[in-house]
């Protein structure tokens, strides 16, 4: 029995440290684009468009991430 409990408690361990990383990449994705919009330069060099489209791309490309870390 003990044997299955720690097995199950390293499983965990690995779900969870992927949890995190994926929580990460997700903040820092969605960080990324909110210093893009708040800095005023930014914000006269690029269109509203540009910065949705980058936007979406970013938060693709962290979902993208988040799915392959499912498969261990």
């Amino acid at each position: 029995m003990y044997y299955n409990n720690h097995l199950y408690k390293k499983i965990q361990a690995i779900q969870n440290k992927a949890t995190q990383r994926r929580t990460n990449r997700i903040n820092d994705a969605r960080n990324s684009v909110y210093n893009e919009q708040t800095s005023s330069k930014m914000s006269l060099l690029f269109t509203p468009e540009q910065v949705a489209s980058t936007k979406r791309k970013v938060i693709a490309k962290a979902l993208k991430d988040q799915r392959d870390n499912k498969r261990f």
